[in-house]
């Protein structure tokens, strides 16, 4: 009788696969671990109660100090970048930077001792809100839960035309800072409710069923 196992070939020897061409897919944990890596820190319970100390620091010092702008500049400049994911950043944050630098000492440059020591100086600043706006842009955007309220989506948005404003004049930022400081209030007051409204009211009104007799059979 013939061999069964004699025309049988040997099977060729496995090479062990390449653990690089493995599969792995790309989850939606692992994009948004990538983008938000750089500001990872910032939503920490240490860094938010540190950021609060910061805040009221920064307010009680320089709340009727114009030689403080530039620092609540730069600090709301960084409030807009970290409520920023990784593709909005790539867009905007070079201009962004760029019209806060400008703005920052351009304010640095006006704010003198001998400006800002006059009676008209200071009364013509009151009105812009220079001193406390950024700041509360600020805080507004570090604590509010991002793009799930309109109120936070309304202060993103007044924040960076607040900051988009360093690219105009001098006088034109102050312009735009004053219409910011005396239209936040109505901004604020409408988002607020519409936020708030929103739990209060029912998803959808319970459906009335009208149940009707079917007629007797005679």
């Amino acid at each position: 009788m013939t061999d069964p196992t004699a025309n049988s070939s040997h099977e060729p020897h496995k090479r062990s696969a390449d653990p690089r061409a493995a599969y792995k897919p790309i989850t939606l944990e692992d994009v948004q671990q990538k983008e938000d890596e750089f500001f990872k820190d910032m939503d920490t319970p240490v860094a938010k109660g540190s950021a609060a100390m910061l805040f009221a620091a920064i307010f009680f010092l320089g709340r009727n100090s114009y030689f403080m702008s530039p620092l609540l500049v730069l600090i709301l400049l960084a409030c807009v970048l970290y409520r920023m994911n990784r593709r909005e950043r790539t867009i905007a944050a070079i201009p962004l930077t760029f019209a806060a630098i400008r703005l920052g000492t351009a304010l640095g440059d006006d704010f003198t001792l001998n400006a800002v020591s006059t009676f008209s100086t200071l009364l013509r600043l009151k009105s812009t809100g220079v001193t406390w706006l950024p700041l509360f842009l600020a805080a507004v955007l570090f604590y509010t839960p991002w793009k799930h309220s309109r109120t936070s989506q309304a202060i993103f948005w007044q924040s960076l035309v607040y900051l988009m404003s360093g690219l105009l004049p001098l006088d034109g930022f102050f312009v735009v800072s004053t219409m910011i400081t005396f239209s936040i209030f109505f901004v604020i007051t409408i988002t607020l409710i519409l936020d708030l409204t929103k739990d209060w009211l029912p998803n959808s009104l319970p459906e009335v069923r009208i149940l009707e007799s079917s007629p007797a059979h005679s």
